[in-house]
């Protein structure tokens, strides 16, 4: 903390859409309720959330990016708004940057940044490239982030394993975890009959979609009422998506921001059938609802639920097993209700947003903070 007051810390992402500005939106509303930080954000005014980003803190600084993919390689636009960024942070005297999550303008930023003397806490969620998602801008931005950012957080054990085996020191790496929103939610006592085991979620090779088809259709033929639902945006055809996995009902597309939790909600059980993965935002929002989630034993996924008691892990990754644990769900309401009860619980107190800053804050008020100290929750 600074002697003459608290700490000036801008949060930044420049992020339009998915879970970056939702993300974002709920640290920067973290950071604004602590006494000991006066909060600043810089966003993009063509962000879902930009409203909503506009009144968070004591001051905002809007920017505008591309509106079409043409446009990243507009060097001389982003030139304008790299040095108008810079003026602002001088102006306001800011004392750090935190980056919730890199987006394509944003991250080439940081370099600059700390050339001005200001410490850069960037947030790493995916280190490892996870099959049907492989892009060479998120590895360059990935690389900046790695290589100029004082400090690097970590929202899951996966993650900083990641973040080490590629030489990442210790000292740089603050471990939080991805936070839930404490919504005005009852727990949820049954599921409903049908049952409605739900996907959410960006419709990729390594998220085991068949897998989930595959397990729906055991759970229908030993007796279980549901309906498999798949919510999510592709570049795959609709049509071969439904022949991969005839036995769920598609509804591919993009989903506004204002539609997540209504449809999360809608589940009885959320399933993440994941081949592979680090963490999960779809997980958080499921818990802050009540909604017990069923997953695999994958990256993060396992200390994700241990943290948030709210769900299942499969005992593989495999259609019988994820049919296993949805089964066990739906046969036991007691269980059902007490994972409902516990995700909850969580959200409002220990996966609270406001406890997952704190690494964070604690980091930056280190006197060796520029240095890059580790901090650990």
């Amino acid at each position: 903390m600074r002697e003459d007051g608290p700490i000036k810390v801008l949060v930044l992402h420049w992020g339009t859409r998915g879970g970056g500005p939702r993300f974002a939106l709920a640290q920067a509303k973290a950071f604004a309720r602590r006494s000991d930080v006066e909060t600043y954000v810089s966003y993009n005014t063509r962000a879902e959330l930009a409203s909503d980003f506009s009144v968070v803190g004591m001051g905002s600084h809007p920017v505008a990016t591309y509106r079409k993919k043409s446009g990243v390689v507009r060097l001389d636009r982003w030139v304008v708004v790299m040095f108008g960024l810079l003026r602002y942070i001088r102006a306001n005297r800011i004392d750090a940057v935190y980056s919730p999550m890199f987006s394509l303008w944003q991250s080439p930023v940081t370099p600059f940044i700390r050339a001005i003397g200001i410490p850069v806490i960037a947030s790493i969620h995916e280190l490892t490239e996870h099959e049907g998602d492989q892009h060479l801008a998120n590895r360059v931005c990935t690389s900046i982030d790695l290589h100029f950012s004082s400090f690097i957080v970590a929202y899951s054990a996966a993650v900083e394993d990641d973040l080490i085996a590629r030489g990442i020191k210790r000292r740089r790496i603050i471990r939080s975890f991805h936070g839930v929103d404490d919504k005005p939610t009852r727990p949820r006592s049954a599921p409903a009959r049908p049952a409605v085991i739900g996907f959410f979620g960006r419709i990729l090779e390594y998220k085991g979609l068949p897998l989930f088809g595959e397990a729906i259709a055991r759970l229908k033929s030993d007796g279980h009422a549901v309906r498999g639902i798949v919510f999510g945006d592709s570049e795959e055809d609709p049509s071969s998506l439904i022949k991969s996995a005839p036995q769920l009902e598609w509804n591919v597309g993009w989903i506004p921001e204002q539609d997540v939790d209504g449809i999360v909600g809608s589940f009885d059980v959320l399933v993440l059938p994941y081949i592979s993965a680090s963490q999960s935002g779809v997980l958080a929002v499921a818990a802050g609802l009540g909604v017990p989630a069923v997953v695999t034993p994958v990256g993060g996924l396992v200390e994700q639920i241990a943290r948030l008691g709210g769900g299942l892990v499969a005992r593989e990754v495999s259609p019988e097993a994820i049919a296993e644990a949805v089964g066990d769900l739906l046969s036991d309401n007691s269980l059902y209700a007490a994972l409902s009860n516990s995700a909850l619980n969580s959200a409002g107190s220990s996966m609270s947003w406001d406890q997952s800053l704190r690494p964070i804050v604690t980091a930056m008020t280190s006197p060796n903070h520029n240095k890059g100290d580790r901090a650990h929750v």
